[in-house]
């Protein structure tokens, strides 16, 4: 492709470049805000995706042209308020606008690039055939017919032991009734009287017995024969001491 004026195609691309520096920042800022809409952000980032397209059909550059204008229908619904950025909408812009950028950088060949993989999600996101996950409420909604259907057995098989209990109820009535008599005829029952230990005598100690006395032996009389016997050995005795 060959353009003729080199400096209208050099401003072109310094301020194609210059509009798409900050639209990652301000898509994300978008999408976090979701249904809250900041109507100045959505304005900037529409007014560079269409300030592309003119300049890009300006100079014969029918492919950038193209897409830009698929990004700028989209944003348009956002700026309106008919279409909430949703992350899945944000991720397709994101992936746009770094093919637009790509193909900026690269002009002289960006009209055999085939951007048809983008073209397919811009276009049913404007024409609202773009599939995207069910939301928290959507999802909550899908699941309470569910949630419904699955809770009715249970309720009845509650109701059931309940109404057992009540046919049952009066049965137990009557069966506890002579219980309860029979626990009210019962006789009070006797405490035995406490049983008084008989008090135990005193030890009597034994008295102590009182000492004997020594018997002395009875004095024994002298047998005057022997009183003759010891006087005549003495006498004996004195003989020999003198013979000797």
């Amino acid at each position: 492709m060959e353009i003729e004026d080199d400096e209208i195609l050099q401003g072109f691309i310094e301020e194609s470049l210059e509009h798409l520096a900050d639209i990652e920042n301000d898509l994300l800022a978008i999408e976090e805000a979701g249904a809250n809409i900041d109507e100045d952000l959505v304005n900037k980032v529409f007014r560079a995706a269409h300030s592309i397209k003119g300049g890009a059909g300006f100079m014969g550059l029918t492919t950038i042209q193209e897409l830009s204008h698929a990004t700028e229908n989209v944003l348009g619904m956002i700026r309106s308020k008919k279409l909430i950025p949703t992350p899945e909408i944000i991720n397709v812009l994101l992936i746009a606008s770094d093919q637009l950028q790509s193909m900026i950088e690269d002009v002289h060949n960006s009209n055999e690039v085939d951007i048809s993989s983008h073209l397919t999600p811009l276009n049913a996101i404007a024409d609202g055939s773009f599939s995207q996950p069910p939301t928290a409420e959507e999802s909550a909604e899908t699941e309470e017919p569910e949630n419904t259907v699955s809770e009715e057995p249970q309720e009845q098989a509650k109701e059931e032991p309940e109404e057992i209990d009540k046919e049952a109820a009066p049965d137990n009535a009557d069966s506890e009734e002579p219980v309860a008599q029979a626990e009210t005829q019962e006789e009070p029952e006797e405490v035995p009287e406490p049983v008084q230990e008989k008090p135990t005598p005193p030890v009597q100690q034994p008295k102590p017995k009182p000492a004997q006395k020594p018997q002395t032996p009875p004095l024994q009389r002298e047998d005057p024969l022997n009183q003759a016997r010891l006087r005549h050995l003495s006498g004996f005795m004195s003989v020999c001491l003198i013979l000797s």
